[in-house]
């Protein structure tokens, strides 16, 4: 969690580089472990995959900063942004 405290935020595309990096590198773990045509090893890397960014990273960490947009049910409210988001085609 020190590399989440102190990381920076990247201005030109407001995302974090360290979530970059760990997207990055989990994308290219998954590629290596589709690449070896082992379905143990594409099993293993996708259940080893899932909970570290789910709960590591948007529970633990983003989590308080979605909190902070939407005090109070944040969970529905942020499900309602992001479905009206959907609704009014910003997400495609």
């Amino acid at each position: 969690m020190k590399a989440l405290s102190s990381d920076e935020v990247d201005k030109s595309n407001n995302v974090w580089c360290f979530i970059d990096d760990v997207f990055f590198i989990t994308k290219k773990s998954l590629i290596r472990s589709l690449s070896s045509g082992n379905v143990d090893t594409i099993c293993d890397m996708v259940n080893h995959s899932c909970p570290i960014l789910i709960d590591l990273m948007v529970n633990d960490f983003l989590g308080n900063i979605i909190r902070t947009g939407f005090p109070s049910g944040w969970v529905q409210d942020a499900y309602s942004y992001v479905q009206n988001s959907v609704a009014v085609g910003w997400f495609t």
